[in-house]
């Protein structure tokens, strides 16, 4: 036992390190430059350097001037501005806090975007490895296989969901970009984990946890709490079910007093920003209509169409031009690449577990919709000639604009953060079906090495 546990934690421990090493290769030459440049665009809006303000901001309020940090007279001066519903980013700013006298706001940023890019990755990596291996996994196939936490499919299986949710397109662009916000991902596999560890065990403990990373969650990016907010409702709908009853521990109404107790912890964490945020969302001068929702949108083409930073997508800073002046592909920037490697092998975990991951397959199509925003645009077009009758097709993204605070996120693409977690997780179970393939075979062992080699590089570039 004491040896499966050792190399459990060996396995975990290359799993950070290669994580780590990725995270430095693939935002070279940042780490030449950690304190005196940050990931943006000069043909963009500049948005990094509002995220670097939010951190000095945070502590010159609180230690400087004494006051509120949620508002700021420093802005519009002298009438002042409330920071309450502004993108703050307070778990970045609040953890660079003990950091400021010893670094410069740029190192503690860069720092900060490449710990939650491992984080990312050891998340979705903890998360997929406890789905595959909970109990036993039934393929449509007809086999059972029993299956343990550290078994090397397992545990590939995993590096690679990890690798697709921490390095996927959504997060690379939106680091680009500026939309620092958008990146710290880092706390939603932890929270989604333990809402599954709340779900099949019966320890407390899970559920504070849980609500301790939806709170997480919810100071990197408060429209977070919205996705993981519809994310759970889908998961306990398939567990109302009678398959899913079937693994909820202790039964329903032991699993609802857990669920409280989740929530609970949540509101306390949350209710300092909470209050302030609710008065803010009442106070009846919120704006009108739909923002740029449209324009904002995923494009269907775009879903598998690589970014301008894929080696295969273009020149980025051309294309940044050309989506300022209206002349490019798509109306924005196409930031949900899902990747053909990482899809192809959705495909095959949706295919040969559907039942087993009917959830995560139900989250991938919601949470892809609603990336698509009110309308379907394909390859840049919205409006279609029908024999001569101009139409549009308007998409279910159109409902939440009715719905009393998941109407404030006005940015469909926004959706593919949880849209790319749950790719992650099929992508698991599609390279675990492989892997267990070739561990029941006779490949030898270096074959198996190989091909998640392979795999892994695959995912990473496609």
């Amino acid at each position: 036992m004491a040896r499966v546990w050792q190399r459990r934690t060996l396995i975990h421990i290359l799993a950070v390190i290669l994580y780590s090493v990725l995270a430095l290769a693939a935002t070279w030459p940042l780490v030449q430059n950690l304190g005196t440049h940050v990931p943006g665009s000069d043909t963009w809006a500049f948005d990094e350097y509002t995220f670097i303000w939010n951190s000095w901001w945070l502590r010159y309020s609180l230690f400087d001037l004494g006051q509120n940090p949620l508002y700021s007279t420093h802005t519009f001066y002298p009438l002042g501005i409330s920071l309450v519903l502004y993108t703050y980013n307070l778990f970045n700013a609040l953890i660079s806090l003990p950091l400021q006298p010893f670094l410069s706001l740029p190192a503690i940023s860069n720092l900060t975007f490449l710990f939650a890019t491992v984080l990312s990755g050891y998340g979705a990596f903890l998360l997929a490895e406890y789905l595959l291996a909970s109990g036993r996994r039934d393929s449509e196939e007809g086999q059972r296989e029993a299956v343990q936490r550290g078994s090397p499919a397992v545990l590939l299986a995993a590096l690679l969901a990890g690798l697709i949710y921490a390095f996927g397109s959504y997060r690379m662009v939106y680091a680009a970009i500026g939309h620092y916000d958008m990146w710290s991902t880092a706390w939603i596999p932890f929270y989604t984990l333990y809402l599954f560890k709340t779900i099949h065990e019966r320890r407390m403990r899970n559920a504070i946890l849980a609500g301790l990373f939806l709170v997480l969650s919810m100071l990197a990016e408060m429209i977070f709490g919205v996705f993981l907010g519809m994310l759970t409702i889908i998961v306990l709908a398939f567990v109302v079910g009678r398959r899913g009853r079937e693994e909820v521990a202790g039964g329903l109404s032991s699993l609802l007093g857990r669920l409280v107790v989740m929530g609970l912890v949540a509101v306390v964490l949350y209710l300092p920003v909470l209050v302030p945020v609710v008065g803010e969302m009442f106070g009846g001068y919120e704006l009108a209509g739909w923002g740029d929702a449209e324009k904002l949108s995923v494009d269907l083409v775009g879903l598998v169409t690589p970014t301008a930073l894929h080696p295969l997508g273009g020149d980025w800073v051309e294309t940044l031009r050309q989506t300022q002046e209206g002349t490019s592909r798509f109306r924005d920037v196409n930031t949900v690449f899902l990747g053909w490697a990482g899809l192809a092998l959705a495909i095959v975990g949706a295919v040969c577990y559907r039942r087993k991951v009917a959830a995560w397959i139900t989250s991938f199509i919601v949470f892809a919709v609603f990336s698509l925003g009110p309308v379907l645009q394909i390859n840049g077009r919205s409006i279609f000639d029908l024999d001569g009758l101009l139409v549009n097709v308007p998409l279910p993204f159109i409902v939440l604009h009715y719905i009393p605070f998941v109407k404030a996120n006005r940015v469909p693409n926004r959706f593919g953060v949880v849209l790319m977690l749950a790719l992650a997780v099929l992508a698991g179970y599609g390279a675990y079906w492989l892997f267990a393939k070739l561990s029941r075979s006779k490949a030898t062992v270096g074959r198996v090495i190989l091909v998640a080699c392979t795999l892994l590089l695959a995912a990473l570039v496609l």
